[in-house]
């Protein structure tokens, strides 16, 4: 005989084997379950994408704070240069 899973699937009818309510509930509820653990996966996947363009954001905004106050820094330095050659 096929499996619970497959027989909860197959159309039945008055004149053919016809499974009992609780084959055909059985067969549902695994069938429930195997949905439930590829949607658990399917999440498993955003979350460990979502972590990781979190992480690149974070290292993207550090280093554009870094240049920031570099190039701050630079013209400071610039400024003084300037400064020093008038006088």
């Amino acid at each position: 005989m096929k499996t619970l899973i497959e027989a909860s699937k197959k159309p039945y009818s008055t004149s053919a084997y016809v499974a009992s309510f609780e084959e055909i509930q059985t067969g549902c509820m695994q069938r429930v379950a195997d949905a439930t653990e590829l949607m658990a996966t399917d999440y498993r996947t955003l979350v460990r994408e979502r972590d990781m363009y979190k992480k690149q954001h974070d290292e993207q905004c550090d280093r554009s704070d870094r240049l920031w106050w570099s190039n701050n820094a630079l013209r400071g330095v610039i400024t003084r240069m300037k400064n020093k050659e008038v006088t």
